[in-house]
């Protein structure tokens, strides 16, 4: 398994990156218009996947397959640290920490390189 900046904190609350207000403006409206990095576009996201997100605790979860992870480390969407301490708690997950934002752009040939390597596909 391969994931990019994943958001392992995503409903918890303890990433931050919605402020009590937003949070409520978000319930309120059932909306939240989020950038949408493949569409490069804004998208309306309901509620109801946040709500969806408090039946899940990623750092509860019990898994054997082997993970790597890549993660900025000046990324403003998924908060390095919590992405790095899921990690630590699993033997079976490697986090690559590389110096981008939550897109990763600058940095496509070494997860190319480094993934292509883990999922032993050959080549370079």
């Amino acid at each position: 398994l391969v994931l990019l900046a994943p958001a392992v904190d995503f409903a918890s609350g303890r990433d931050g990156w919605l402020t009590d207000a937003e949070l409520e403006e978000w319930r309120r409206t059932d909306r939240r218009d989020v950038f949408h990095y493949v569409d490069g576009r804004m998208r309306p996201m309901h509620y109801a996947l946040y709500e969806d997100g408090h039946r899940y605790d990623a750092f509860e979860a019990q898994f054997e397959t082997p993970t790597l992870v890549f993660q900025g480390t000046r990324d403003s969407i998924v908060n390095p640290q919590r992405v790095a301490a899921w990690a630590a708690a699993r033997p079976n997950v490697t986090v690559q920490m590389v110096d981008n934002d939550h897109q990763l752009q600058t940095q496509l040939g070494t997860i190319w390189q480094l993934s292509s390597r883990f999922l032993d596909l050959g080549g370079t």
